[in-house]
């Protein structure tokens, strides 16, 4: 999942086309066993993941592709890097994709100016507002989402309106319940316990 939030978040940033491929990745419905190779999903399927996916696979029958991997198109955690011959985790698409953010060439620089586009002062302008996180994400972290715009907020606007909640065993993604470790009782949207600040 990391990955594909990796490349979900650069192909907005970038204002990357589904057509671009941008690494080699691509979102794909892959063949249960033997190579694992990406395959056309079937319409039913289709039409159920609108309802049962959140858009970042592995969700709904759809999967990360390596479009680059030796041997053809493959789902990505079992794809083989072109430059060490290796199924390694697609290592070739992960340097690709950190490459972004610190390279020079132009697809970096796109994507560095959408970066850019989304910093924010921190200033609501009085507006009211709630702001309501879980504090065991992994993927984003409070410490680096929801509590940093918190305490920016709270150090640009002193008489802010902002509310700050934090809901213990929640997530927006329901969809994840249904995959191993996400449907754990540490996970799941069970309980309405919340810490609260002003």
């Amino acid at each position: 999942m990391p990955q594909s939030i990796s490349l979900t978040y650069a192909s907005s940033y970038g204002r990357f086309a589904v057509t671009d491929n941008l690494c080699g990745y691509s979102f794909a419905a892959t063949a249960p066993s033997g190579d694992n190779a990406a395959q056309p999903i079937p319409a039913a399927g289709l039409e159920l993941s609108f309802a049962s996916s959140n858009g970042i696979p592995p969700t709904g029958g759809v999967n990360l592709v390596n479009n680059l991997s030796t041997g053809g198109a493959r789902e990505d955690r079992l794809s083989i890097s072109p430059s060490s011959g290796a199924r390694d985790m697609n290592l070739d698409g992960a340097l690709c994709l950190r490459s972004l953010v610190t390279g020079t060439d132009d697809q970096a620089r796109r994507v560095q100016a959408g970066i850019a586009e989304t910093h924010l002062t921190g200033n609501l302008n009085g507006k009211p507002a709630d702001l309501r996180a879980r504090p065991g994400r992994c993927i984003l972290p409070p410490n680096f989402t929801s509590r940093a715009y918190f305490a920016r907020n709270k150090a640009v606007e002193p008489g802010s309106k902002l509310y700050y909640y934090e809901v213990t065993n929640a997530h927006h993604l329901d969809v994840l319940n249904g995959v191993p470790g996400f449907d754990s009782a540490t996970c799941r949207c069970t309980s309405t316990t919340s810490r609260r600040s002003t």
